[in-house]
């Protein structure tokens, strides 16, 4: 068996990051260097929490008679789902967590409609953090629906936060999410 190796190196932290979303077919950046495009928005401040990416898996248990555990179990579907609390408020992130409603200046005052029947939610996402060890990591996302919000608290000490979800779609070059790094520890 080979050694295992315990360097510290390779625990790593996501002090600082940020957030962007794009129209669907944008060009992603090719590596952590290139710059995003004019058409990725920043979306700004995120609470203190951090950006959740959650993947998950759906099997199905395939039981015989004769066993009382599954003999086997495929795939049945995969999901990621990437979540954050947006601190910033904005025409971009206020449009955003409305279902992809449009802020509009009324005679100097800012009027968002929420659509009876909102227009497709469909964008790609981007994550980028910097770690602690000054490596740069792209999550890139081509396709996504924001599948959940949260409640907005309204309270005197704490932030308006908006929180919400996205959910990969399948990508139109055969993946739901790319990362790109150049942590020297995932080439080696």
């Amino acid at each position: 068996m080979a050694a295992t190796s315990y360097d510290p190196r390779q625990v790593r932290l996501a002090p600082d990051g940020r957030v962007l979303v794009a129209p669907l077919g944008t060009t992603e950046p090719a590596d952590v260097t290139a710059p995003f495009g004019v058409a990725f928005k920043e979306l700004g401040w995120v609470t203190e929490d951090g950006v959740s990416v959650t993947p998950s898996v759906d099997t199905n248990d395939v039981n015989m008679w004769q066993a009382i555990t599954p003999v086997k179990r495929p795939l049945t579907g995969m999901g990621l789902e990437v979540s954050m609390a947006l601190g910033s408020h904005n025409k971009d992130t206020l449009g955003l967590y409305f279902l992809n409603s449009t802020v509009t200046n009324s005679s100097g005052v800012a009027r968002l409609e929420m659509k009876n029947a909102p227009a497709s939610q469909e964008v790609m996402l981007a994550v980028e953090w910097t770690d602690d060890e000054g490596d740069v990591n792209r999550l890139i996302l081509p396709r996504v629906t924001m599948t959940d919000r949260e409640a907005i608290a309204l309270q005197r000490s704490d932030a308006v936060a908006l929180g919400i979800t996205f959910s990969a779609l399948a990508g139109p070059d055969g993946y739901s999410a790319v990362l790109l790094s150049n942590n020297t520890d995932l080439l080696s």
